[in-house]
Parts: structure tokens; sequence; C-alpha cells
């Protein structure tokens, strides 16, 4: 599984990445381009894992989060460009994070697997939030490869 921490695209910039696109694929038609689906921004490429691996990891960075202290500036801090001295009023919170994790494979497509990263996201925040959760696949596996990697999760 490939792992990689990444932000999803809002909708109005996507669909101008793709407008933008539709113009240049001319320029290189036997390139591969990605669908617009799985545009996103990668802020860190972690590297192929097995799943396994993959929980253990994600699960990891939940609890450092919940360790964690978070600072939050009030709303009367200091606007850019201003000149005050003071820097506002400061908030310290704990927070905590519920983790859906799926793993693509066979024939599954994108939104398949981020419909099952979704529902175990949901999964993880019924059961009280604050932990990770694997989705099973949803489909009938079609292979004994994909049986096995059913079983597995």
């Amino acid at each position: 599984m490939r792992i990689f921490v990444a932000l999803d695209i809002d909708q109005v910039i996507r669909k101008r990445i793709e407008l933008f696109l539709d113009g240049v694929r001319g320029f290189a038609p036997d390139a591969r381009w990605v669908r617009s689906e799985s545009l996103h921004v990668t802020l860190k490429f972690i590297g192929n894992k097995p799943a396994e691996e993959v929980f253990v990891y994600l699960d990891r960075m939940r609890k450092i989060i919940e360790q964690s202290v978070f600072t939050v500036r009030g709303k009367d801090r200091r606007r850019k460009g201003s000149s005050g001295v003071g820097r506002g009023t400061k908030k310290q919170t704990h927070v905590t994070v519920s983790v859906g994790l799926a793993a693509a494979s066979g024939d599954l497509t994108p939104t398949e697997v981020i419909r099952m990263a979704d529902q175990a996201l949901y999964k993880a925040k019924a059961k009280g939030r604050n932990c990770t959760i694997t989705a099973k696949l949803s489909k009938a596996p079609t292979s004994v490869q994909q049986l096995k990697t059913a079983m597995s999760l």
C-alpha cells in the first residue's frame, strides 16, 4: 500500500485544474494523466508499506496528536499589518483525531476506496472517537489475492 500525507483539493480549484489539463493534454498525448478524482496535494510520501504497518503508523500518529498541547489564538489576536504590541489571548487545548483507513486492491476505483475510508472514519467516530478503524472490502473478492487481502484487513 502506498502511504502519503495529502490534502484534498477544493472543488473550485479542482475544476480549474481540470480546465488547465484539458488545454495541455494535447502537448503530450502519450503521457499518463491523473484522473480528476485523484487530484490532491502530497505533503509527504512515506513509501510502499503493508496495510498492517500503515495501521500502526496512523495509530501512532493519532496517539501523538492526543498527547500534544495545541495553542489557539483568540479572536482579539493582532491582525497582519497592525501595530499592536500584544498578541491577544491564547488558550491551550488538547485535540483528538479519528482515522479511517482503506486499502486499494484489485478492481476498486479511487471513489470506492475513498467511500470505504469514509465509512471506516464514521465507524471510528461512532465508537467514541479518537481511534483508528480499518475498512473491510465492500465488494465481493473476485480473485484469490483479493480474498487474501480482505481476510488480512
